[in-house]
């Protein structure tokens, strides 16, 4: 089916960073007891509670971008159009965005573009939207170069619930079921669909460098800090390795 080429409304973008972020990752089992934990020692996020996190994300026909994460460059970059759902999947965010997140080291940069699209759409099919999105159109002229020969590879879809973290005021994130929901056929994966069986906390902000004394609780959850990639991880195991 040939889809029309969505209109781009070129907002200004908002760069964030440096920032520093870590991860802890642990059995999706637990998720329950860890939320409860996370529930009783922070406060909810005030603005996003609670959605379903969809990235679209590019790469190329090399998959340069998630060689750079399996060989642990010092220097990382992902290209990815996100937007919201709820639980179901029915109903959508009014915007999507495109996302650049590059990485030194432990210091994460963001900016992100807000698209004209038609999201709902973009949620039904987003390897045919993707194609019809012209990056470099959106992005600023210094990101050209990190949009050279890369496609519509995979949609990451996975649950999310933020917290602050009232004692030192970090930003802390559960995100759990992580997986692919749709795969670029172009790409010969072995693999297909599926879901992740570990879940993630994750900690932001300038003081972000272990878990917070507030949550040292959820160590008796098989907690262990690790620099997960939900990307590397679900292209690399479920794609790729079919597991």
């Amino acid at each position: 089916m040939q889809m029309e080429a969505p209109t781009v409304r070129k907002q200004p973008s908002h760069g964030r960073g440096p920032r520093h972020e870590i991860k802890f990752v642990f059995p999706r089992y637990y998720v329950q007891p860890a939320l409860a934990w996370m529930q009783h020692y922070c406060a909810p996020d005030p603005a996003y509670e609670h959605n379903v996190i969809n990235s679209l994300y590019f790469d190329t026909r090399r998959l340069d971008a998630l060689h750079e994460k399996d060989e642990s460059e010092f220097l990382k970059c992902k290209v990815r159009v996100r937007w919201y759902t709820d639980i179901a999947g029915t109903s959508c965010s009014e915007h999507a965005f495109l996302e650049i997140k590059s990485k030194q080291g432990h210091r994460s940069f963001k900016k992100r573009f807000m698209l004209d699209v038609d999201v709902a759409e973009l949620n039904r099919c987003p390897i045919e939207t993707g194609y019809c999105l012209d990056l470099k159109a959106i992005a600023d002229d210094e990101d050209w170069h990190q949009f050279s020969g890369m496609h519509p590879l995979a949609v990451i879809r996975y649950v999310r619930r933020r917290f602050i973290d009232m004692a030192g005021g970090l930003r802390v994130s559960l995100d759990h079921h992580i997986g692919v929901t749709h795969a670029n056929p172009s790409f010969p994966f072995p693999g297909g669909p599926g879901v992740l069986p570990e879940a993630i906390v994750e900690v932001k902000g300038t003081n972000a460098r272990k878990l917070p004394p507030t949550l040292h609780g959820l160590q008796a959850f098989k907690l262990r800090k690790t620099a997960f990639s939900k990307y590397a991880e679900c292209v690399n195991r479920l794609l790729i390795r079919g597991v």
